[in-house]
């Protein structure tokens, strides 16, 4: 009975260890998708224009995802920063859906000045951007998303991790 206790407690580690995972995107327009296999749609959001734009993640815009701990038909559950389009301050928000696990690299190398989480420690006080910055905004960072305030690593962008 202790052992498989203890093995449990070992697979719920991995599992959320797991679910921090950020990922670099190595290939151009992948489409975001609804659900597991590509007889699901693209995720698509409204342009100023009015019409639907396919969400899609590019390796030449240096996309980069959170993994979400779930894999199924050669697809991850990811989270992502996705264009906002509504006119506000901010320029992204964070989305969810299924992208092909082939356009995916692991990134392993942390950030030695924060090591790995994203921010610092220490509120944003950056007097030369607005009050809707990144810091006061959810964004991608490894730790997790909503670190209002605090002031977002400049060396490694609020990643967490180093190409």
């Amino acid at each position: 009975m202790k052992k498989l206790f203890i093995l449990s407690l070992l697979a719920l580690a991995t599992i959320t260890s797991n679910a921090q995972d950020m990922y670099m995107v190595t290939g151009n327009n992948v489409n975001v998708r609804k659900g597991p296999g590509r007889n699901y749609g693209a995720i698509t959001y409204p342009s100023f224009e009015g019409y639907d734009i396919k969400w899609q993640l590019s390796k030449s815009e240096g996309a980069i995802v959170r993994y979400l701990g779930k894999k199924r038909n050669g697809f991850m559950f990811v989270e992502a920063e996705q264009p906002n389009t509504s006119g506000f301050h901010c320029s992204y928000f964070i989305v969810s859906g299924w992208v092909p696990a082939q356009y995916l690299k692991l990134m392993t190398k942390k950030c030695p000045r924060c090591k790995g989480m994203g921010i610092l420690n220490r509120p944003c006080d950056s007097p030369t951007h607005p009050a809707a910055c990144t810091c006061n905004i959810p964004i991608l960072v490894t730790g997790g998303r909503g670190y209002y305030n605090k002031k977002i690593c400049d060396n490694c962008n609020g990643i967490g991790y180093l190409r």
